[in-house]
C-alpha cells in the first residue's frame, strides 16, 4: 500500500523504503511504523509520529491553569469564598476554551515544525509556527464557544483570545521543538549504540544499507569511542567500518570511500586521506567531524 510518503508491505510488516525524515523522526529503525506501537501512536502524514497525548495534556493543563487564575482573582480581588469563586457566573469559559485550544495547537505545530516546514529547523522557527497556530487555534476556540453558548455574539473576545492563544502557542511550540530535538538526540545515541554492538573493536565492519545511518550517528560514534569510522563500499556492499584512534582502516577489497570521521583535534585533510582517494581513483569524499559538521575533500 502507498501510505503517503512511502510504501508499506503488510506481508513483511514494514515499509519498503526508509523514513524520509531519517533519524530526525526519533527512531533508529527507519523502516518500521510508529515505533512499532500503533496502539498508542499514529503517523497520518507518513512523515511524523504525533504524540497525541502531549498536546491534549498541555492544552488541558493550560485550560486548568487559566481556570485557577480566574478563581484566584475572584477570591483575592473580590473577597469571595473559594466555592463562591468556583461557581461564580463571571468565570469566563470562552477564555478557558480559547487558551486550551491555542496551547494544544501551538504544541502540535512546534513538535512537527521540521516535518511541516523543512526550512524552519530552528527554535525560533518553531516558536513562530507555534505562535501562528496557537493564535488561529485560540480564535477558533473562542468562536466555537461563542456559537455554542447563548446570548453571545460570535466575534466577542476573538482578538484577545487570538493574542493569548498565540502567546501560549509560541511558548509551548518552542518547548515542543526542544522535546523533538531531545528525542532525536536520544535516537542518535540509540543508533550509535546499536552499531557499536556489532563493532566492538577496530578492524570490524557491519552492513549499513542506504538510509540506515547518517552523519550525526557517525559523529556520535567518533565522539564516544575516539576511533575513526568509515562508510565505504566493500565487495559490492555498503558497510560501516571501525578504525583506530589514529586513522581509518579500509579492507583491501574496498571500492569506494563514501565518508569517514575525524576528531575535533584533527580538522585537516591528512596525507592518508589523500592517498585513499588516489588508490581508489575517486574524485571526492566526505569528512564528518566529531561535532557533526561535514565537508567535502578532493585529491591533490
Amino acid at each position: 500500500y502507498y501510505y503517503r510518503a512511502r510504501t508499506y508491505s503488510p506481508r513483511l510488516g514494514r515499509f519498503l523504503s526508509h523514513d524520509p525524515l531519517g533519524f530526525d523522526a526519533g527512531d533508529y529503525n527507519l523502516y518500521r511504523y510508529a515505533f512499532d506501537n500503533p496502539a498508542n501512536l499514529t503517523d497520518p502524514s507518513g512523515q511524523i509520529v504525533p504524540l497525541i497525548a502531549i498536546p491534549l495534556i498541555i492544552g488541558g493543563g493550560a485550560l486548568i491553569v487559566d481556570w485557577g487564575v480566574q478563581v484566584y482573582r475572584n477570591v483575592e480581588c473580590r473577597g469571595m469564598s473559594f466555592w463562591d469563586a468556583v461557581y461564580h457566573e463571571n468565570l469566563n469559559i470562552r477564555e478557558m476554551a480559547a487558551v486550551g485550544v491555542g496551547a494544544g495547537a501551538g504544541t502540535i505545530a512546534g513538535m512537527t515544525v521540521a516535518a511541516l516546514l523543512p526550512a524552519a529547523t530552528t527554535f525560533w522557527g518553531a516558536v513562530g509556527v507555534g505562535t501562528a497556530s496557537g493564535s488561529v487555534g485560540g480564535g477558533a476556540g473562542r468562536i466555537t464557544t461563542n456559537v455554542i453558548l447563548p446570548d453571545t455574539a460570535w466575534q466577542e473576545g476573538v482578538p484577545q483570545s487570538m493574542f493569548w492563544g498565540g502567546v501560549t502557542g509560541g511558548v509551548l511550540g518552542g518547548a515542543g521543538f526542544g522535546v523533538r530535538q531531545w528525542w532525536a538526540g536520544r535516537a542518535t545515541a540509540r543508533a550509535a549504540q546499536h552499531y557499536l554492538d556489532d563493532l566492538p573493536e577496530p578492524k570490524t565492519m557491519v552492513r549499513a544499507p542506504s538510509g540506515q545511518i547518517n552523519s550525526r550517528v557517525m559523529a556520535e560514534l567518533q565522539r564516544i569511542t575516539g576511533d575513526e569510522f568509515a562508510l565505504a563500499r566493500v565487495g559490492g556492499e555498503r558497510v560501516l567500518i571501525r578504525g583506530y584512534s589514529s586513522g581509518t582502516w579500509l579492507p583491501p577489497d574496498t571500492t569506494r570511500l563514501i565518508a569517514h570521521t575525524h576528531p575535533l583535534t584533527d580538522p585537516s585533510v591528512s596525507g592518508m586521506d589523500q592517498l585513499a582517494l588516489d588508490i581508489l581513483e575517486q574524485m571526492w569524499s566526505l569528512i564528518i567531524m566529531e561535532d557533526g559538521n561535514v565537508f567535502k575533500f578532493f585529491p591533490r
